[in-house]
């Protein structure tokens, strides 16, 4: 498996999906999203990768005018909570945890009662 999310990632950076300025885009597919955190195209995202890839997350929230009270250290805290949640404990990310991490997502945004809020696609998630 290892193996394949490799090759993925590399032919999928290799291909030019994963350009830079597109993290935030809701119709990236969790393979873009995986191979642009993966910078050295070794099938694992280590939490460097991750908060490199976070920090440009908050950038360009930031720029949208959210966020803009997160300190350094929020976000680092909650680039490490996020890494964690996705990957566990052990200092690795893979394709696969990345896969299963944005399913349970989906299916909970799914679930969600939005009640009279906004249409739920117009959400930030």
């Amino acid at each position: 498996m290892k193996f394949f999310a490799a090759a993925s990632a590399a032919a999928i950076a290799l291909s030019g999906a994963a350009i830079a300025g597109d993290y935030g885009d809701k119709e990236m597919s969790v393979e873009d999203k995986f191979a642009k955190m993966d910078t050295d195209s070794n099938g694992i995202v280590t939490e460097a990768e991750f908060l490199a890839s976070f920090e440009e997350k908050v950038a360009m929230k930031q720029e949208e005018g959210k966020w803009t009270d997160w300190t350094d250290e929020d976000i680092v805290a909650k680039s490490t909570e996020s890494f964690n949640k996705m990957g566990g404990e052990d200092g690795a990310l893979t394709l696969e945890e990345a896969e299963e991490y944005y399913a349970m997502k989906k299916e909970k945004m799914d679930d969600k009662d939005w009640g009279d809020k906004k249409d739920k696609e117009d959400k930030d998630w």
